[in-house]
């Protein structure tokens, strides 16, 4: 998520629970939420139906901002379906059609109902096709203030969708738990890039107008989909084991973030040392001439940053790694609820420093000292279901850290590696929760580590840390080149 907007703002910490139990329970399941709902968004996600793929038709004008949509949703039903419930806010919808016959819909809240002419049966496919139009107006990201959703910049636009922005633009079971497929057909006019998570397919001029296609074949959250529209130029660069490299660079811009993003085969090659072969088959930076302050965000394929973020070489280089360990971990397993969001930031902010010991010359045991002394200090910040309000809290990002540093000491480099490796292999596409790591570390390990997990995610004074390695660079699977080295 955006590390160094959570740096930036003041956010007020939760108490938490020493508990790993899931926080749904307690909530009562109805049609608009996901089952069981999620705890800190209780009405994002929708029962009753999985999406397989999402076709999704946007037409732009930088202009006045209005954005006119045309959804093709490929689902199947896992219940027989009178009715079902699509995540979308703000935008007017003009019509609605199942399998090619028109359906009644009703706006509620954040909800459309969708009533198709015929009950669909469980276990059969449907296609639902919404064209809607309007401007999406963005919302609010919790404990940070920091703007989501559809985002106007100087010369377009961009999507900045976590927790729960996508639905601002897009109609969509917006919860991690359903993950799908997606092509974007992107419709701007002639002389803007229009970039999107995946692979640039298609590229048509028409009128005065472009219409780029880009094609993401591989599982993806609603929350990790990303639109930036701009004055961009697209660079390809060597590909890395096969992973295809390509960049977008808006001109002011461009020294400085080529640059820093000059270390991504290094950084790639790092960090699958660690976490194992890189999930996707792209992967790019994304450096527009505007957006929110510090932003930098992991939108699957390609990480979007702020201008700012490169005004500081070595900083920039610990941001881009932060980003980059995301596309394992909260991209090809995403968490399972809104209350996980440390199986995200926990580990990509360790493997920030991993990164730093082995290139940058800060020893890892000054982070964990830092991160110790954090969690010492503010004992009731705990890792794990924190609260809505305190969700990208730095108890989230530390202590979660923190507690992945534990994990790697106790059980030594190798047991740690293989766990890593085991959690990304089995869950890799889908999503899991905390419940499931401890699970594969206890299974890995050969013991049972619920109450290691506990003392170091839960709230309450951390446990003394185990003596182990405290070098990545020593005692790492690979050291790397200088950031800047060929």
């Amino acid at each position: 998520m955006i590390r160094r907007l959570v740096a930036l703002a003041v956010v007020v910490a939760a108490v938490g629970t020493t508990s790993l139990a899931g926080a749904a329970q307690g909530h009562r399941s109805r049609p608009g939420s996901a089952d069981p709902p999620d705890p800190y968004f209780p009405l994002l996600g929708n029962r009753g139906y999985d999406v397989t793929h999402y076709d999704l038709g946007l037409s732009f004008d930088p202009s006045d901002g209005a954005l006119h949509g045309d959804a093709t949703i490929t689902a199947t039903a896992t219940t027989p379906l009178r009715r079902f419930n699509l995540d979308l806010v703000g935008m007017r919808v003009d019509a609605v059609r199942v399998d090619g016959q028109p359906a009644r819909t009703r706006r509620t809240g954040g909800e459309l109902l969708v009533r198709p002419a015929e009950q669909i049966p469980a276990r059969q496919g449907f296609r639902v096709r919404v064209r809607y139009s309007g401007t999406p107006q963005p919302r609010t990201i919790p404990g940070i203030g920091a703007p989501n959703g559809w985002l106007r910049s100087d010369d377009g636009a961009l999507t900045l969708n976590e927790p729960d922005g996508a639905r601002t633009w897009f109609p969509a079971n917006d919860h991690p738990s359903d993950k799908a497929s997606y092509t974007f057909h992107i419709d701007v006019p002639e002389g803007l890039t229009a970039l999107a998570n995946g692979t640039l397919t298609g590229r048509e001029d028409d009128g005065g107008r472009t219409t780029w296609t880009w094609d993401a074949p591989a599982p993806m959250a609603t929350y990790l989909t990303q639109v930036v529209i701009g004055h961009l130029a697209l660079e390809d660069e060597a590909p890395v084991d096969g992973v295809a490299i390509r960049h977008a660079y808006a001109p002011s811009v461009r020294a400085d973030a080529a640059s820093a993003a000059a270390a991504t085969p290094e950084m790639m090659a790092f960090l699958s040392k660690w976490f194992g072969p890189f999930p996707f088959t792209t992967y790019g930076v994304i450096a527009p001439d505007s957006g929110v302050t510090g932003l930098a965000f992991e939108g699957q394929t390609f990480s979007v940053f702020a201008p700012d973020v490169f005004g500081q070489p070595r900083e920039a280089s610990t941001v881009l790694v932060h980003e980059l360990a995301h596309q394992w971990f909260g991209d090809w397993v995403s968490p399972a609820s809104w209350g996980e969001t440390w199986l995200n930031e926990g580990f990509a902010t360790y493997a920030e420093w991993l990164w730093a010991d082995a290139t940058l010359g800060v020893p890892i045991q000054r982070n964990v000292d830092a991160a110790y002394s954090g969690v010492t200090a503010a004992p009731n910040r705990s890792a794990t279901h924190t609260g809505r309000s305190s969700m990208f809290s730095s108890g989230v990002y530390q202590r979660g850290a923190l507690a992945v540093h534990a994990l790697r000491v106790t059980v030594g480099d190798d047991t740690f590696t293989k766990i890593l490796r085991t959690y990304l292999g089995r869950f890799g596409g889908t999503t899991a929760s905390t419940e499931d790591f401890v699970g594969v570390a206890s299974e890995i390990a050969g013991r049972d580590l619920g109450s290691f997990f506990t003392s170091w995610l839960g709230s309450g004074s951390p446990p003394p840390l185990p003596s182990g390695p405290q070098s990545a660079g020593a005692s790492s699977p690979q050291k790397v080149l200088q950031v800047g080295q060929a």
